[in-house]
């Protein structure tokens, strides 16, 4: 025994020697003192002899037991396996020569002695907690994994009491090791590190083989199932013959693993092919890991030789977390691990010296390299359960409502999803469609609902068959999703190599015909990514698909093309912490081995079912018509799009369950376009808010989806535009005509009237004012638009003729107000036009008594009220209200001449202003849809394939952007009108041919800027 070796196998057989002392001690007291069993002297005998007295103060024994040698056998530092024998048992179980097994929990403990000083100031203790014993076996022999005989279940019960009294008899501490080492060598002392000895029971070589069936509660089957998923999901990683030098194994590592000694010389590496890894308990802490390594190669070596069946042995520290809704145990690679040469397994004749350096190296490879790529890939995870998942993944329960007019009107929409409205931003994008999660789900609800789908039944000729519930998918970040798959009951045939047979299309149909497994309630998972493709790169087969409105409208044109976004089943990767499978054998099958059963059922649905999903374009997401040419382009239409999953937050396959309760983190599949352009500005759009409202309760129902049109396409050009000409209309002119020679007199003429006589149109564009988001405004919750002119016309005249000699100045000032709510209220948003004219009159002339002047101001105001409604699949701006125009004199110094004729401001502005009728009774359609409006409403430039949406309610966006409600119309299948012809086009082209044509917003022209 020394310091520089492990102490373990001395302890074990220092405290084994005691436990052997106290019994041998407990027998001769049984042997020579007949009241040995009595109350009083029981603790002195307790090892040899156990009697449980039938009642207190008899002599009657309900249970007595005669006990052999105990022996304690270290299993690791925190556990060790405590064997009793009974020699011979009387009572309910009569038995001869029985072996009771118990993992009991230690801990070592040191007390310092007193007085301290000098050589071995303290003594270590060893003590059992066998309040905390596990019951391992009763059995025959000393084998554990033998269980607990059924007859001698009741044996069990007096062993618990057994075990109590052990520790009443203080039968639960035992010395350590002497502390044989000084701190002081040669009088100089040493660093308490380097005096500390090793202890490891778990590297003794007779360390107990016992294992622990559970940790902390879950049991060492479920955490090796949960491992083979793992790895099953690793196999299905595709790996290049010559991975390049920065592929990332971290996803297939658990799988296949290259490893390069110089990254420079790609010729010469070692290639690893694993089995799934298993894990045996040690105790709470402490595990052993196994990996199986199918095959080795040693590529670029003298002789390349290649190895099979190693299986490496690793002792590691476990971790376990519990929270409210998931219990996970993990590897805590942060207190190291070892390598165990006593527990691994090699086929090879250890005596060979050249696999003997093999081997080394790949222990080395394994100990050095191997695990960090674990680490990184996430597998350190041994096991995990989220209680939640059942309910989240659940199609049994009911889904929340579809409300047909949208959620944005309704009371249960809280002030915080109103904000989130109000806080979306395109960014550089002309128009930005928005899907919530269940949208996609009620949609592919509704697929499955039809009779002949085979998202109900599905089989593959004389391999597989199954019934299925509705899939369901949840979007994750970086434009990927999972779907679940949800398996009601079937039958498959076991498949040995993994590999797809092709189908016995001539199998006659049985829905009742066996295959060998039986699977039933399993629910299995993957991870795909979500990509576009042509309408011309889908080899879909299916008629009903063919037949959709989308495809008949949009599909094979020559002035657009169709794109779709679809999940990529190709990509398909399975994820075992979220699947579940219920599999079994039957009839001939029976007794045969169930090992790759999930890897047999995962190949049919991987590589059978999700292909002939796709050959009916049921991975097809949404669809989205793109025009070639912005000359042939409908309002609203798509030049250039992408999309993505779009969320504030970064959701992935490891942590999408802790966002289900966060509203404001729910992830939405956005399309982003232009439609002046034929090139997407950017790849992601901006973050901003969370695009999609909810309400207070989300039982209560859910929005489909949110479709904004960018403020320079719609308010700008589409609203601002017409009622531009409310400018023209409105705003007066002073102009002088001719009355006699060498007199002129002055009128007021509106903008339009000028416009007439001049056979030119001049613009009369609204400016924007102030927009959203100066706290505390008044503009607060309004975009404002302005249109200002100012007009004066001076006269001067010096003459001897004191009838003509005089100043005279004439002032019209116009003032137009247009307001747009940004907050997202109910009812449709009202747009506010508030005018006035201000006419200012003033007059200086001479007089016997000295210059005599003169001023009147009068005013008129008025005001209009519009709405944006939807109306069909038009967006209409429709008049609602005005306000009479009214006139007023405001001030005047007495009685008032111009060039010698009076004048009254006030009746001059009654004679001249006209209320804009034509605009404040008249409606036009904010952008125009294909073919002259779809009578069911239908929005036409983004489809679910199978069905259709709708536009609900509109509103504003903090920065003037329209914002509308999508609604889901119900699937038709099948075209219900023809697609659009060239005239039609043609007459909705653009976005401003369906409007009175005014020139773009841009600064404000007038006489006087100011």
């Amino acid at each position: 025994m020394c310091l520089n070796e492990n102490l373990a196998p001395f302890c074990a057989q220092y405290v084994n020697a005691q436990l052997t002392a106290l019994y041998n001690n407990a027998k001769k007291c049984v042997e020579q003192h007949p009241e040995a069993h009595t109350e009083d002297n029981r603790r002195f005998s307790i090892l040899a002899r156990f009697v449980v007295k039938e009642a207190l103060g008899t002599s009657y024994a309900a249970f007595q037991a005669v006990f052999g040698q105990p022996k304690l056998r270290f299993i690791c530092n925190h556990h060790a396996e405590l064997l009793l024998k009974i020699e011979k048992v009387e009572g309910p179980t009569v038995a001869e020569d029985v072996y009771v097994s118990y993992i009991v929990p230690f801990h070592s403990e040191t007390r310092e002695l007193s007085p301290p000083g000098g050589f071995g100031e303290s003594v270590k203790f060893e003590i059992l907690d066998l309040a905390k014993a596990q019951l391992l076996s009763i059995s025959k022999t000393e084998d554990t994994s033998a269980g607990i005989a059924t007859e001698y279940a009741v044996l069990a019960r007096y062993m618990a009491s057994y075990l109590e009294a052990l520790h009443e008899a203080k039968v639960d501490t035992f010395f350590s090791l002497p502390h044989l080492f000084s701190h002081e060598v040669d009088g100089t002392e040493t660093p308490e590190h380097e005096m500390q000895p090793l202890f490891d029971h778990a590297r003794d070589p007779d360390a107990s083989k016992a294992r622990l069936p559970t940790i902390n509660g879950v049991s060492v089957g479920k955490i090796n199932d949960y491992l083979y998923s793992t790895w099953l999901g690793c196999t299905m990683h595709e790996v290049p013959a010559e991975p390049p030098v920065d592929f990332d194994w971290s996803a297939c590592c658990l799988a296949k693993y290259y490893f390069w000694d110089n990254p420079a010389d790609r010729t010469k590496y070692i290639s690893l092919e694993f089995g799934p890894p298993r894990l045996d308990v040690l105790c709470s802490e402490e595990v052993i890991v196994y990996f199986e390594i199918k095959k080795i190669q040693f590529k670029g070596e003298e002789s390349e030789p290649v190895y099979e069946g190693w299986k490496l042995a690793f002792l590691m520290y476990s971790s376990w977390t519990v929270g409210e809704d998931e219990v996970s145990v993990s590897l805590d690679f942060s207190r190291g691990f070892s390598y165990q040469p006593s527990w691994s397994q090699f086929p090879e004749d250890a005596s060979a010296a050249s696999i003997t350096i093999y081997r080394e190296r790949i222990v080395e490879l394994i100990h050095y390299s191997y695990l960090s790529v674990l680490q990184r890939g996430g597998f350190g995870i041994l096991y995990s359960y989220d209680k939640r998942l059942d309910h989240i993944t659940s199609v049994d329960a009911p889904d929340a409502p579809e409300h047909a007019a949208g959620i944005w009107n309704s009371s249960d929409l809280d002030e915080t999803s109103r904000d989130e409205l109000r806080k979306t931003d395109l960014g550089q994008f002309d128009e930005v469609i928005a899907i919530s999660q269940e949208s996609l789900n009620a949609y592919i609800a509704s697929l499955y609902e039809k009779t002949d789908s085979i998202l109900k039944e599905w089989r593959y000729a004389g391999f597989f068959r199954a019934s299925f519930k509705r899939p369901r998918i949840r979007l994750l970040s970086d434009s990927r999703a999972i779907v679940f798959v949800h398996i009601k009951g079937g039958s498959f045939a076991h498949r040995e190599n993994g590999e797809l047979p092709p189908a016995q299309e001539d199998e006659v149909f049985d829905s009742e015909r066996k295959y060998g497994r039986s699977v039933e309630e399993s629910r299995l998972a993957f991870e795909v990514k979500i990509v576009s493709r042509l309408h011309t790169e889908l080899a879909v087969a299916s008629e009903a698909f063919r037949s959709y409105t989308v495809v008949v409208e949009h599909g094979e044109k020559d002035e657009r093309v169709l794109k779709h976004i679809v999940l990529d089943f190709d990509s398909a990767q399975y994820l075992p912490k979220y699947s579940t499978a219920r599999i079994t054998s039957e009839g001939e099958a029976q007794g045969a081995s169930l090992t790759g059963d999930l890897q047999s059922l995962i190949v049919y649905i991987r590589k059978a079912y999700f292909a002939a999903l796709c050959r009916q374009g049921l991975n097809v997401l949404s669809s989205i018509p793109i025009w070639r040419e912005p000359k042939n382009a409908p309002s609203y239409a798509m030049l250039d799009m992408g999309f993505q999953v779009y969320c504030k937050e970064t959701i992935t396959r490891d942590n999408w369950t802790s966002f289900i309760s966060t509203s404001a983190a729910q992830p939405v599949l956005v399309v982003f376009g232009v439609s002046t352009s034929q090139r997407i500005p950017a790849e992601k759009l901006p973050v901003s808010s969370s695009w999609i409202p909810r309400l207070r309760e989300p039982r209560l129902g859910f929005s489909h989806g949110t479709v904004a049109i960018a403020k320079h396409a719609f308010i700008e050009r589409a609203v601002l535009g017409p009622l531009s000409r409310i400018n023209a209309l409105t705003t007066l002119i002073p102009v002088k005509s001719d009355l006699l020679p060498g007199m002129v007199k002055l009128d007021l003429k509106t903008w339009a009237d000028i416009e007439a006589q001049m056979k030119h149109a001049v613009p009369t564009t609204w400016t924007a004012l102030m927009t959203q988001g100066a706290q505390g405004s008044e503009a607060s919750g309004y975009l404002k638009y302005v249109w200002k002119h100012t007009a004066e016309h001076i006269y001067r005249c010096e003459s001897s003729w004191a009838l003509f000699a005089r100043d005279e100045r004439i002032s019209c000032r116009t003032e137009n107000c247009l307001t747009v709510p940004t907050a997202v209220g109910q009812g449709s948003p009202r747009i506010q036009i508030d005018g006035s004219v201000e006419l200012t009159m003033e007059s200086t002339m001479d007089s016997m008594d000295g210059p005599v002047s003169r001023a009147a101001r009068a005013t008129i105001k008025w005001g209009l009220t519009y709405t944006i409604e939807v109306v069909g699949s038009a967006i209409k701006v429709k008049p609602c209200g005005s306000s009479a125009p009214v006139c007023k004199l405001e001030s005047s110094s007495g009685e008032l001449t111009l060039q010698g004729i009076t004048s009254d401001p006030r009746q001059l502005l009654e004679g001249s202003f006209r209320f804009p009728e034509e605009v404040a009774t008249g409606e036009w359609s904010a952008g125009a849809e294909p073919g002259g409006g779809a009578a069911d409403g239908m929005w036409q430039f983004f489809y679910p394939p199978g069905g259709a949406y709708r536009l609900g309610r509109p509103a504003f966006n903090d920065n003037g952007d329209l914002l509308l409600e999508l609604c889901r119309v119900g699937p038709p299948p099948t075209a219900t009108r023809p697609a659009p012809s060239s005239a039609q086009r043609g007459m909705h082209s653009t976005l401003l041919r369906s409007m009175p044509t005014r020139s773009p917003v841009s600064r404000s022209s007038r006489d006087v800027r100011e």
